[in-house]
């Protein structure tokens, strides 16, 4: 009876196991006789368009279809191999590294083109790639995104437009900085990441300054005054003016001085409005993508040479506000877009732009806005706070100097020299930094924000910007008399924002140049090469 049921049993099993394998053989039949789907290839590439219409058949699979447009909604990486290339066959393994470590936060792709279907299903076994492959033995993709060699891996925006298209072999490391840098998604060390990479800097140099993270309190949700409004501020105190997108925004460095940061908007793009005392450096920052999300920063609490260091909140790697570039943590080595700031005196920033916005009191803090908790510090001899290296002995540590930038070429232009020379309250000095043709302008009429307890009632230190000299197809030079800027060419008139406001080029900007107002020790500590302008 036993032995009958256990025949029975196994009898049952067998059947059962035929079954199954009746089924498994003729659905393998099935995607085999199934005819391939389409290739479908319509457009070309260009960055920051939306990608081509792009579908193709399943590399293992030629009956199931990719789609790029099956990708929209979050970011993506696309990537052109094939076999018989090797540095393709090299690389592969390290985007499903970066693959595993994102999960479902950027889809993966890849494209075999102008190949064989038998050696790159083994080649794809081979390196390990577990995301989707497409089959595209006729190239029509790689051609229009316009490849060039191979590998060629494309950047995809979440909404489905072109960030960035990449010919040749990209390690972990740096498809990770193209994530980061193109599509604003960070790998996050914590959760199975890359290590995080070593400091730019000796981190022992990263000193504490006295309050706590965010104990000088950034202004996270800030308001504004129209500029007509403001009744509170002098015409000669000093405002950073920031502008983006035809809007431009005036941030007193009375507020300035007890918040440091300013997270804002300025049209339409996400900025960081800083400014160290410490270093009198006011500098505009694009505030950028990590995980897709805009980042914000705060104030670290610490000090490095003196100068402000920043971290951002979303991976709390430091930044020294002078550099602009994560030197601790995740995202060390990524550098910051500088948005053009100006320190110039309320009455400019209010007769230029009378329609602008200007960042009010009305902070949610209690502090006594308009009185400098700094007095004294730019005294001539006065010594940096906590600056633990030696002062560059070619000017003075605390005598104000206009950075300029060109082609990695550093040039500080001296304050006091410009005033020394200017006639009315105006200088003009037509320079070449690096090839490169510019203007710098100061001006009299502004107050230092670090002299006296009352910033309204402190000495003239005047102001100065910097802007290119190139305008459409020729080279201006310029001159200073009755108050006035003027070309020499036209004759035109030049406000302090690098506008044309009378004459033949009237309605004309010119570029800023890449400047940064800062104290002498500072600029110099950070730019160890820099020349000095003699005049």
């Amino acid at each position: 009876m036993l032995a009958l049921r256990h025949r029975r049993w196994l009898g049952f099993l067998v059947a059962a196991a035929l079954a199954v394998a009746a089924v498994a053989v003729a659905g393998r039949l099935a995607l085999r006789s199934s005819a391939p789907a389409a290739t479908v290839v319509e457009g070309s590439a260009r960055v920051g368009q939306p990608a081509p219409r792009v579908e193709l058949p399943d590399l293992e699979a030629s009956s199931r279809q990719v789609r790029l447009a099956d990708l929209v909604g979050r970011p993506a990486v696309v990537n052109f191999w094939a076999s018989w290339c090797p540095f393709c066959a090299a690389g592969m393994p390290a985007f499903e590294r970066v693959h595993q470590r994102l999960g479902e936060r950027v889809a993966f792709v890849g494209i075999d083109q102008r190949d064989q279907r038998g050696p790159a299903l083994a080649l794809a076994r081979r390196t390990g790639v577990s995301y989707r492959l497409a089959f595209d033995p006729a190239g029509r993709s790689f051609d229009a995104f316009g490849g060039l060699g191979m590998p060629t891996t494309v950047l995809l925006r979440a909404d489905g437009t072109v960030a960035e298209i990449v010919t040749g072999q990209l390690d972990e490391q740096a498809l990770a900085r193209k994530l980061h840098d193109d599509l604003g998604v960070t790998i996050n060390p914590g959760a199975g990441g890359t290590a995080a990479p070593a400091p730019l800097v000796d981190p022992a140099r990263i000193i504490p300054g006295g309050p706590p993270p965010d104990g000088i309190p950034p202004l996270d949700h800030p308001r504004f005054q129209p500029a007509g409004s403001v009744a509170w501020l002098a015409p000669a105190e000093p405002v950073a003016a920031v502008q983006v997108g035809g809007q431009a925004k005036a941030y007193s460095l009375q507020i300035l001085a007890w918040h440091e940061i300013v997270n804002d908007t300025v049209g339409g793009v996400p900025v960081s409005v800083t400014y160290c005392p410490l270093c009198n450096t006011a500098i505009t920052w694009r505030r950028p993508l990590v995980d897709g999300a805009v980042t914000t920063f705060g104030t670290s609490g610490k000090l490095y040479q003196s100068n402000l260091v920043m971290y951002d909140r979303a991976t709390r790697s430091l930044w020294p506000q002078a550099l602009g570039q994560a030197v601790v943590g995740p995202l060390t080595g990524q550098r910051l877009q500088q948005v053009p700031t100006q320190i110039v005196s309320w009455a400019a920033f209010r007769t230029s732009f009378p329609g602008g916005l200007v960042l009010s009191r009305d902070t949610g803090f209690s502090r006594p806005y308009g009185h400098n908790p700094y007095v004294g510090y730019d005294a001539k001899g006065a010594t940096p706070f906590l600056f633990d290296g030696k002062v560059d002995p070619r000017l003075g540590a605390v005598e104000r100097v206009l950075g300029l930038t060109v082609g990695g070429r550093h040039l500080a232009v001296p304050y006091p020299r410009l005033a020394a020379r200017a006639h009315g309250g105006l200088r003009v000095a037509d320079l070449d930094l690096a090839g490169a043709p510019l203007l710098v302008v100061w001006r009299a009429g502004t107050t230092s924000a670090l002299d006296r307890e009352s910033i309204a009632g402190s000495r003239d230190v005047g102001a100065a910007a910097a802007f290119s000299r190139r305008l459409g197809g020729r080279v201006l030079a310029f001159t200073a008399g009755a108050g006035q800027v003027r070309d020499q060419q036209t004759g035109s008139v030049w406000d302090p924002f690098g506008r044309a406001t009378a004459g033949p080029l009237a309605g004309s900007r010119l570029t800023p140049a890449s400047a940064t107002d800062s104290f002498w020790f500072d600029w110099a500590a950070f730019h160890p090469d820099t020349a000095v302008w003699t005049g």
